[in-house]
């Protein structure tokens, strides 16, 4: 009986400790999730801009030329014409995303950017 007990005191102990190691990680998974999703978007702002002359400035036309969002991720584009950026975040992501043609890929610490630097 004592050794039932000293073993279910154990895995407790175990699953406590894992518990955050898991919570981080699906976090980050999240995470990567926005990112793919913007590297997606920023192929196709390319192949947009070849098209067009000019970078699309909302959503739709990325939607057109073949961009699924993933459950969760919240893409917006803040800057579209001569240049592109376009911001994104898993609802259950820590960070937002920013890419653009003069930057490139940007973690951002805080509140959703409005704009890109």
């Amino acid at each position: 009986m004592i050794e039932l007990l000293i073993a279910l005191l154990l895995l407790i102990l175990l699953a406590s400790v894992l518990w955050p190691v898991l919570q981080k990680t699906r976090a980050r998974a999240y995470d990567m999730s926005a990112v793919s999703t913007l590297r997606e978007a920023a192929a196709l702002q390319t192949i947009y801009a070849m098209d067009h002359g000019h970078f699309a400035t909302g959503p739709g036309p990325l939607h057109a030329l073949g961009l699924r969002l993933p459950p969760g991720v919240e893409l917006r584009v803040l800057e579209g014409g001569p240049h592109y950026c376009m911001r994104a975040r898993h609802r259950a992501g820590q960070f937002w995303f920013l890419i653009s043609d003069r930057f490139g890929l940007t973690r951002v610490i805080g509140p959703a950017p409005t704009g890109c630097p």
